[in-house]
C-alpha cells in the first residue's frame, strides 16, 4: 500500500488526500516497527530503563566518592589535576 502510494505521488499525482494517506500508513508502520521492538525488549521503553539504571549507577558512583575518607580525597583529587 505505501509502495502504491508512493509511486502515484512520484508519478505526479500529488493530491492532499494521497499524501495524508501516505502520512497515515507510514504512522503505522512506525506504530508497528515499535511494538516488535518493544515485544523484544528493544524498544524506547526498554532504552529508558536502561539510561536510567545507567544514571542511578553514576550517582551511587558519586555519592561514593563524596563520602571517601578525607585522607583519600587529596589524593584522588590531585590525580584527577594532574591529567589535565
Amino acid at each position: 500500500m505505501i509502495a502504491n502510494l508512493a509511486r502515484a505521488i512520484a508519478e505526479g499525482h500529488r493530491s492532499a488526500a494521497l499524501l495524508d494517506e501516505l502520512g497515515k500508513r507510514e504512522r503505522e508502520l512506525e506504530d508497528i516497527s515499535e511494538e516488535l521492538l518493544a515485544a523484544d525488549g528493544r524498544g524506547l521503553d526498554a532504552r529508558f530503563r536502561e539510561i536510567e539504571e545507567f544514571v542511578q549507577k553514576r550517582l551511587q558512583d558519586i555519592r561514593g566518592l563524596l563520602f571517601l575518607p578525607m585522607c583519600l580525597g587529596p589524593k584522588l583529587s590531585s590525580r584527577n589535576t594532574a591529567r589535565r
